[in-house]
């Protein structure tokens, strides 16, 4: 996973127990950087599903992810004390981020509604509905992300990421 993020132009900031956080965005700015993480979850989602295979076949349990993007200000540096310093990003959209990447479920990718509309390539989905309860998500299952197939990931836009393993 962290090559992934590596190859979509993104930055480690750090794992945390079996999940890890990357950011795009900074300290180096692109354009892109919301596609960029974007299409990094549906390769993260389809490498991971490769791995299961191959390790099914030898007798090993399958892993599952969720996933959770966002974007949004931050606040991004050196933060902590003169005894420790960490380069690292602190704001809403992080927190948000957090919070979308504990929300989803195995395979799922949530994007928050800020990162959605900045995407210049958003998931194509035939199927949108809206949720009838004030407050809750759109939802989009989706075979698609801008030309390739996300092979039954499913991808959901929250009102209001960072990845997590299960």
């Amino acid at each position: 996973m962290v090559e992934i993020v590596f190859e979509y132009g993104g930055t480690l900031d750090k794992f945390m127990g079996d999940a890890m956080m990357a950011i795009w965005g900074a300290p180096l700015h692109r354009p892109d950087d919301p596609d960029r993480a974007a299409r990094a979850a549906v390769a993260m989602q389809r490498e991971l599903r490769l791995r299961n295979e191959e390790w099914g076949r030898q007798g090993r349990r399958p892993l599952t992810v969720g996933i959770g993007l966002q974007a949004g200000e931050v606040f991004a540096g050196n933060i902590g004390s003169d005894r420790r310093l960490e380069y690292t990003v602190i704001g809403d959209a992080v927190n948000t981020a957090a919070h979308l990447c504990s929300e989803a479920g195995p395979g799922e990718i949530l994007l928050g509604e800020t990162l959605y509309q900045t995407l210049v390539a958003p998931p194509r989905s035939p199927r949108c509905r809206r949720s009838s309860s004030r407050g809750r998500p759109r939802r989009w299952r989706s075979t698609g992300w801008s030309g390739e197939r996300a092979e039954e990931g499913r991808l959901r836009l929250y009102s209001s990421s960072v990845k997590c393993a299960s």
